[in-house]
């Protein structure tokens, strides 16, 4: 198997099976990027539907100001992008590597005929797309309807739940909290206090150690 296998997503993106993965990006080329690297932004016309074979990749909006709220989190076996291969439609979001990853690239066209050739894949790719879609609405409500401080709590609590049981500790650093959170560092920073002094526990980096909240 030239990709890792599929595994964990730290943000909401579960993998796709890794049978369709496979099969997917099978002879697709493969590049490797290092940390920060934005790998398409917003305005961009992208021209392939992209399979994160190692590391992560965040897909993030900018506001006017650059304000930045991060969506969604990719990674090992999942992908992204393909919403861009139904349509003509310029890129509405960023996407970045946000660690040293290697991606598999295939062409917009070239995956459109995949999902002609493969009743799975395609049932796979509609399945991913209402998740999104979901994902982006239930976004809106919390960012039009919840107070900050909750809105920290909730995503908190949503990443510990996709670590379910196995054990394993997630940590988030209060920037990657803000813009999961859609609020400032100054925002998260007081969360943190009010939930130190309910006995939350958290790394010597300050990163908030899941596994114990």
């Amino acid at each position: 198997m030239n990709c890792a296998t599929a595994g964990d997503s730290p943000w909401m993106v579960q993998p796709m099976p890794e049978a369709l993965f496979e099969w997917l990006f099978r002879g697709m080329p493969r590049t490797t990027v290092p940390r920060r690297h934005v790998v398409f932004q917003q305005g961009d016309l992208v021209p392939y539907v992209f399979g994160v074979c190692r590391g992560s990749v965040e897909i993030y909006i900018l506001n006017a100001n650059g304000r930045k709220k991060t969506l969604t989190i990719h990674g090992p076996g999942s992908m992204f992008g393909e919403v861009f291969a139904f349509g003509d439609m310029m890129a509405f979001n960023t996407a970045e590597a946000g660690q040293e990853s290697t991606l598999a690239l295939c062409p917009t066209h070239e995956f459109v005929k995949r999902c002609e050739q493969n009743k799975d894949l395609l049932q796979e790719c509609l399945r991913l797309l209402a998740r999104k879609v979901r994902l982006m609405a239930s976004q809106v409500a919390l960012l039009a309807l919840t107070p900050s401080s909750d809105r920290v709590a909730w995503v908190l609590s949503a990443a510990r739940a996709l670590r379910g049981d196995s054990g394993r500790t997630l940590s988030l650093t209060q920037q990657q909290l803000g813009d999961l959170a859609g609020c400032s560092r100054v925002q998260v920073a007081r969360v943190y206090r009010s939930l130190r002094n309910h006995g939350a526990r958290f790394a010597a980096t300050g990163a908030a150690n899941v596994k114990e909240l």
